[in-house]
């Protein structure tokens, strides 16, 4: 689980490629929205490693749910490369 918003510095480029190394491996990425152009840009980037299948973006998550979505998930990982 990647959770947070959809901007470049995020590192969530980097977590769908290192996805490639992970066989079985899923991918759930929460924030932002799913039509804004960083999304697209990421499922472009699934789309050019073969990783459509196991990427999923699921938009923006009402804060009441973060909990039960972050007990969901069996990982989860944040690698910013830049934080303002």
């Amino acid at each position: 689980l990647s959770l947070g918003r959809l901007v470049p510095r995020k590192g969530i480029g980097t977590i769908i490629q290192a996805l490639r190394l992970l066989p079985d491996t899923e991918l759930v990425i929460a924030g932002g929205t799913t039509d804004d152009p960083e999304a697209a840009r990421l499922r472009e980037l699934a789309d050019a490693h073969g990783l459509t299948d196991r990427v999923t973006l699921i938009g923006s998550i009402p804060r009441p749910e973060v909990p039960a979505l972050l007990r969901s998930a069996d990982v989860l990982v944040t690698v910013p490369w830049y934080e303002p």
